[in-house]
């Protein structure tokens, strides 16, 4: 229960982080570059597309680290 308890406290503060260090993005939208990199113009919804990306990468990075110890733990108890 603890270690649920952990990884939810971590993914919910590494999300917390990612909306709060990026919302300026979220509202003017980011740089969208052509094949050569000259920009384009910009974009609020590449920008929700990036943050929400990143969001999801923080919470499923940290998965193997945080879950499977325990559940190998409890493996090798039985």
């Amino acid at each position: 229960m603890p270690i649920i308890l952990l990884f939810s406290s971590s993914a919910s503060a590494n999300i917390c982080n990612v909306v709060l260090m990026r919302h300026t993005e979220l509202e003017e939208g980011i740089d969208v570059l052509d094949n050569n990199g000259n920009i384009v113009g910009s974009s609020r919804i590449a920008a929700k597309h990036a943050l929400l990306e990143t969001a999801l990468t923080r919470v499923v990075l940290p998965m193997p680290i945080l879950v499977l110890p325990p559940i190998i733990m409890s493996i090798l108890e039985k």
